[in-house]
């Protein structure tokens, strides 16, 4: 019986543990489950902030270390567009809807240099596509120990040779530097940007002139984000407006669910005006911190008059109070029925120029200032002291119609020139409709061609020089070209932060100091405040005068702590609401 019995109690005694076991193992199994589902859930989260917030990136060769590996080679094959396989020095990568082009160095051609990047972890999938100088394919793409800098150039030596001081540190430049102007010249006072290699860190590769907030927002390091912003149009849109890539002017941008999309009640499409607010990581790529709609697609402009009392959810609705305003406004001033012109978001300008041809018999026909044409209709309104003659300087403020005609709403005589460099020079404010790659080459802006040369000054005062950027042109006349002395962003008018309606007091005050940057810029208060005004403000009087003691609407932003004017508008029994367009 004791031989029967006892294995049945050795084995009671050992279920217990067997149990134990099986349990811990079954209990181990949920947790693992449990686990994986935890990260699975966490992974778009991760993905948005890396997206939002780029980590820093390799800048060599095949080198493995950092988020993305970059690489150098002669571009052998691509698709007729952009998604689709590319081979590059031998390598297929596979380029898709999200892959950024940059052909600032030349267009993506088999044969041209290229540098593409990407992930670490997808090597194949190209995050972006970059053309390059020739010299750079030169050594089969090693370059994993180029060091990128950016600085304000100091000082530069008497010829190419020498030293050059850089954001506070010295290079040597010799012959072997490769010098690019694109961006203007290399002159004391632009951003530079200065590669070197590591092993030779104060020789320079390369120098080249680059936009202006390249050089701000950044620390000592080399890798260190800048900080940018522009007033420009959007040309494509991704499919998920929260998460793709952003085509504005030229300029490609990431967004993801961390951007703030910014509609004021609006729709982003293409053809709007916004304002961007993004940051450039060390292998140019954009990721937009902010993007607000300022104004709507196809620079259309409404009429107000008080024959058209009406809302338009494309711009601005406007009240009027029916009355009439019949008034002499200097010799040849006459009542427009309020005008014809008085909102025109995209499509204002002005400009400052000597007449050089103007209608024979009537005031009204096409008019040539500084070398630019301007229709005047019978809405113009003209202000002067005596008959406006071939010679005389004068001052334009127009509009752009449908047709890419500049319609002139005022020709005025005018005592000032506009704060001009140069008298015999001629200025025009409005918005870029084309530039080239970078900065050298031809650009078209209000309709007008100009060219821009190595010695032109190019000053992004208000944001990257970009398609539908708002500008001031200071130009000549050489042979049949408009060559651009300097050009300079502005905020667009009625683009500002502020809008606000009051009593205007003074015109033409004493310029603070420290304000906006040209002799053209005076001083106007408004129900006690005081506002900046250049040579880029937009003055609509269309109706009546501006005087002290009418009521006018001002949009405005805060610098250096005054208030700038983008535009003064003569209320007039009117009531402006801006409003974001379609």
């Amino acid at each position: 019986m004791y031989n029967v019995t006892e294995p049945r109690q050795s084995e009671r005694r050992r279920s217990p543990n067997w149990w134990r076991m099986l349990s811990m193992i079954a209990l181990a199994l949920v947790f693992g489950v449990f686990l994986r589902a935890t990260l699975l859930l966490a992974a778009p989260v991760e993905a948005d902030l890396a997206q939002s917030v780029p980590q820093e990136a390799d800048h060599g060769g095949d080198d493995d270390h950092g988020d993305l590996v970059s690489r150098h080679g002669i571009l052998e094959s691509r698709p007729d567009g952009i998604t689709g396989t590319w081979v590059i020095d031998g390598k297929s990568y596979t380029a898709t809807e999200s892959t950024v082009l940059d052909d600032e160095r030349g267009a993506l051609e088999p044969g041209i240099c290229v540098e593409v990047k990407a992930l670490k972890s997808d090597p194949t999938t190209a995050v972006k596509i970059e053309s390059k100088e020739a010299f750079k394919c030169d050594d089969d793409g090693d370059h994993d120990d180029d060091i990128k800098r950016y600085g304000i150039l100091e000082s530069r030596a008497d010829g190419i040779t020498g030293t050059w001081v850089i954001g506070g540190k010295s290079y040597t430049v010799t012959e072997r530097t490769k010098l690019d102007e694109d961006h203007g010249a290399l002159v004391a006072g632009v951003c530079v940007k200065v590669e070197v290699r590591e092993s030779e860190p104060t020789v320079a590769r390369e120098l080249e002139s680059e936009h202006e907030y390249k050089c701000s927002g950044r620390g000592n390091g080399d890798d260190d984000r800048a900080e940018g912003k522009l007033f420009g149009l959007v040309m494509k849109l991704p499919a998920d407006l929260s998460n793709g890539i952003w085509t504005i002017g030229t300029m490609t941008f990431v967004v993801s669910s961390m951007t703030n999309l910014v509609s004021k009640g609006a729709v982003f499409t293409e053809g709007v005006t916004v304002k961007v607010d993004f940051v450039t990581d060390s292998d140019n790529i954009n990721y937009a911190r902010k993007i607000e709609i300022k104004f709507g697609r196809g620079h259309l402009c409404w009429q107000h008059n008080r024959d058209d009392d009406h809302g338009d959810d494309d711009g601005v609705r406007v009240a009027s109070d029916n009355h009439d305003d019949h008034g002499n406004h200097g010799k040849h001033g006459r009542h427009k029925d309020h005008g014809r012109y008085g909102y025109c978001p995209g499509a204002e300008g002005k400009t400052y120029g000597l007449i050089e041809i103007r209608p024979s018999d009537a005031l009204t026909g096409e008019w040539q200032i500084g070398g630019v044409i301007y229709l005047a209709d019978d809405a113009t309104r003209f202000y002067a002291t005596d008959d406006l003659q071939v010679g005389e300087r004068v001052k334009v403020e127009y509009v752009v119609d449908a047709d890419g005609n500049r319609i002139a709403t005022k020709i005025q005589e005018s005592l000032e020139d506009g704060g001009l460099h140069d008298p015999n020079n001629s200025k025009l404010v409005g918005f870029v409709d084309e530039k080239p790659t970078a900065f050298i080459g031809e650009w078209m802006i209000s309709g007008v061609p100009f060219v821009a040369v190595t010695e032109t000054i190019f000053l992004e005062r208000a944001g990257v020089f970009e398609v539908g950027s708002y500008v001031v042109v200071e130009y000549s006349i050489t042979g049949d070209q408009r060559v651009i002395y300097e050009i300079r962003t502005h905020v667009p008018p009625g683009a500002g932060d502020s809008d606000t309606v009051g009593k205007l007091e003074s015109i033409g005050g004493v310029q603070a100091a420290g304000a906006l940057p040209t002799a053209a810029s005076a001083v106007w208060t408004v129900s006690g405040v005081d506002y900046v005004v250049t040579e880029a403000t937009q003055i609509v009087d269309s109706g009546g005068d501006l005087v002290a003691g009418k009521d006018v609407a001002v949009n405005s932003y805060s610098e250096d702590g005054q208030q700038i004017a983008t535009s003064i508008r003569l209320m007039d029994g009117r009531l402006f609401i801006p409003a974001a367009a379609r």
